[in-house]
């Protein structure tokens, strides 16, 4: 977030960490050195390592944490939700029908801890942008930039590295 959040419009979170995103945001609340960290726009959903809810150090406040969320972005609908409850792990069908659903061309969902890319000639994109964390399969720590200018959909990833940041394609794409 110190890196990127001044440069984006919008910040995802895409599950499995809502207490460490609920702390944070608390501190942007209590601490001047944080207040600019988060974009104006941040959304999170609920993984399945996470709560409904989480208490917050700002009383008698709590964070909703909700199972999944419709966003629109530069006139683009966007699902996010984890994918747990979803059936990741075999296949994208649910995906897409959900997507189809709420009139949504991007797909972000997180469960995996995997990086990945799908373009679905229907015009959808499935898009987990790994962890940050926690990543699994042998895939490096890493998240994902997604950019949107009209028809124009990108999704830049990258890896966390002891220098940096480094660009990368995630297997498959």
């Amino acid at each position: 977030l110190e890196s990127f959040s001044e440069h984006c419009d919008a910040l995802a979170f895409c599950g499995d960490g809502a207490y460490d995103y609920g702390s944070l945001f608390d501190s942007t609340c209590t601490n001047p050195k944080d207040e600019n960290l988060f974009p104006p726009v941040s959304v999170f959903v609920r993984g399945n390592g996470d709560p409904s809810y989480i208490p917050t150090d700002i009383p008698p406040h709590t964070m909703d944490v909700p199972e999944s969320v419709v966003l629109e972005a530069a006139g683009k609908k966007i699902l996010i939700l984890h994918g747990h409850g979803q059936g990741v792990y075999f296949g994208d069908e649910f995906f897409l029908e959900q997507a189809e659903k709420n009139g949504c061309s991007i797909i972000l969902h997180g469960h995996t801890h995997i990086a990945r890319h799908t373009y679905y000639e229907r015009g959808k994109h499935i898009i987990c942008p790994g962890s940050i964390s926690l990543p699994r399969g042998g895939t490096e720590k890493s998240f994902c930039i997604l950019t949107i200018k009209g028809s124009y959909i990108d999704a830049a990833f990258k890896k966390i590295t002891p220098a940096g940041f480094e660009s990368f394609t995630p297997a498959g794409f």
